[in-house]
C-alpha cells in the first residue's frame, strides 16, 4: 500500500479520536452472571445478546462439550456442500413441532438472518426502510 492511503487511514483514526468517535473493544477481565468486569471494576452488562442466561449455565455448558467431543468444533462449510447435521436437522424438526410450522432454518447470528431474508425478499428494485436507532453502531 501506498504511503498516501495509510496517511488517509491515519487522518481517519486521528479525526475520529479528536472529536471521541475512536472505538475500541475493552478486555473483559471476568463474568459472573449478568457481571462483567473491565479494568478492575464490575459492572451490570445491559448489552449482552444473552438474553436468557444460558451462555454460562452448568447444563448447556456440558451439553455444548458433549456436542464438540462427538462432531467436532465447525461446521467445515455449507449444509449444501458439507450436509446437513443431525443435531441442527433435530433442532429444527423440534423448533417445527413446538412452533407449529412445516420448516425452520437455524442461522448463527441475527445479522445472517436478516441478510437471508433480504436476499430472499428483495430484487434491487424494492426498498428497506428503518429506523437509525434499530441497532447499536
Amino acid at each position: 500500500m501506498g504511503r498516501g492511503f495509510s496517511q488517509k487511514i491515519q487522518n481517519a483514526l486521528s479525526a475520529r479520536k479528536e472529536t471521541g468517535l475512536y472505538r475500541y473493544p475493552p478486555t473483559v477481565e471476568a463474568i459472573n452472571g449478568p457481571y462483567v468486569q473491565i479494568d478492575g471494576k464490575r459492572y451490570l452488562n445491559f448489552s449482552s445478546n444473552d438474553y436468557l442466561g444460558l451462555a454460562r449455565d452448568p447444563e448447556v455448558s456440558s451439553i455444548w462439550q458433549e456436542g464438540l467431543s462427538r462432531y467436532g468444533a465447525g461446521s467445515m462449510a455449507s449444509p449444501l456442500v458439507t450436509g446437513h447435521s443431525a443435531p441442527h436437522a433435530n433442532l429444527e424438526q423440534l423448533l417445527c413441532e413446538w412452533l407449529g410450522f412445516d420448516s425452520a432454518v437455524l442461522f448463527n447470528s441475527g445479522f445472517a438472518a436478516n441478510q437471508a431474508v433480504i436476499y430472499t425478499l428483495c430484487d434491487k428494485d424494492d426498498f428497506i426502510f428503518q429506523d437509525k436507532l434499530n441497532h447499536a453502531p
